[in-house]
């Protein structure tokens, strides 16, 4: 794990980290020294934080290296906090079983919203997938929202040849006078 936090103040503060692996080989054959010998290098993850003013950025990229799901790839988050609204964004790619597949969404979310006769508008959102099945809908994630913190949180993807996706979100909340 290697972090690294850079700033000033209360308010100006970077911030990352990241998993890296060495891999590599020693070989004691009988009563001969070791012998070492250097495999490759393998980068897991990377994150990233930051708060200038008013305004925090997350965002994270993982690799995946021989999943039993995924196959190989990188699944990437980002999501920015504004004093008016949240927008977030999330993208995977990567290829399984001899062929590639991919996915990309986003969303808004303003908090105060904003109000059409007894209905407040307070986001949208959406996304598309190549090569990607819908395994599993989380309807407690969709009935309440949050901005999403990784690709279509609400909504389970999985490889499997030959299939699109697409998706659709809009955040409604009913005003009712007191």
């Amino acid at each position: 794990d290697v972090s690294v936090n850079v700033g000033s103040g209360d308010k100006s503060v970077i911030s990352g980290s990241s998993r890296l692996g060495v891999f590599g080989k020693i070989e004691a054959p009988g009563n001969q020294s070791p012998q070492v010998s250097f495999d490759r290098v393998q980068l897991d993850s990377v994150s990233l934080h930051g708060e200038v003013g008013p305004v925090t950025v997350d965002g994270s990229l993982q690799f995946l290296h021989d999943d039993a799901v995924f196959g190989a790839g990188v699944n990437g988050t980002l999501q920015a906090k504004l004093p008016i609204a949240t927008l977030a964004a999330g993208a995977r790619f990567g290829s399984v079983n001899g062929y590639h597949y991919w996915a990309v969404a986003g969303s808004v979310y303003m908090q105060s919203g904003i109000q059409i006769g007894p209905v407040v508008i307070n986001g949208f959102g959406g996304g598309v997938a190549y090569n990607m099945q819908i395994a599993k809908v989380d309807s407690a994630q969709i009935s309440h929202p949050t901005p999403p913190g990784s690709i279509l949180p609400e909504v389970d993807l999985t490889p499997r040849e030959g299939d699109y996706v697409f998706t659709a979100q809009v955040f409604l909340a009913l005003f009712r006078p007191q």
